[in-house]
């Protein structure tokens, strides 16, 4: 579709057609534990960091830019409520870590592209790109999966649950990418603030 639209050249669908006929099920099982093992660093992040709350979890979101690059990646974004971001963001930087890994030990290319943010990070690269770093940032993430015990952090669960991931891959191809405002933040730490309750 977006080759017949001329959004994007011959070559790189070609090249991404290449990629996802390699995907097989060892590639889709090693897939899925990466991005688990993603979920695991967040919440080790989050352990190390003292959040202890939903709060506290879109603080740091925001603090190291990561809503505003959701924002430039999700279509519309900055309309859905605090819960669903959150929720949202969490699958993305799963996913951000699993692209960025698999990318690094396969030579710039992944079999299955981003379940959330595949159509907007192949027209806007370096929104992609963007994301994997404050990802690195956010998880102290060097490149190299590291041995060690998990905190118990893991033991717990969000309260609003894991995103959907049937629905995930429909809801964010049409539609406007919208910067999040400042006044969409503090709307969202007010909804944020029935939920602090620890983890």
């Amino acid at each position: 579709m977006l080759q017949s639209m001329k959004s994007i050249s011959k070559e790189l669908a070609e090249r991404w057609e290449s990629e996802i006929s390699k995907l097989n099920t060892g590639e889709r099982v090693a897939a899925s534990i990466i991005h688990e093992y993603g979920h695991i660093l967040t919440f080790r992040a989050w352990g190390n960091m003292g959040i202890k709350n939903t709060l506290d979890v879109y603080d740091w979101l925001d603090e190291y830019g990561y809503l505003d690059n959701f924002s430039k990646r999700i279509v519309s974004f900055n309309e859905g409520d605090a819960p669903w971001q959150i929720n949202v963001a969490i699958e993305q930087l799963a996913e951000d870590f699993r692209l960025a890994l698999d990318v690094k030990n396969q030579n710039g290319a992944c079999c299955l592209p981003h379940i959330i943010t595949y159509q907007q990070d192949l027209l806007n690269p370096e929104g992609y790109l963007e994301g994997v770093d404050i990802m690195k940032n956010l998880l102290q993430f060097d490149g190299k999966l590291k041995k060690g015990r998990v905190s118990g952090a893991l033991d717990s669960i969000i309260p609003f649950g894991e995103a959907n991931r049937s629905s995930l891959p429909t809801n964010f191809i049409h539609g406007e990418i919208t910067p999040l405002t400042q006044e969409d933040k503090d709307r969202a730490r007010e909804k944020l603030k029935q939920f602090e309750v620890d983890f």
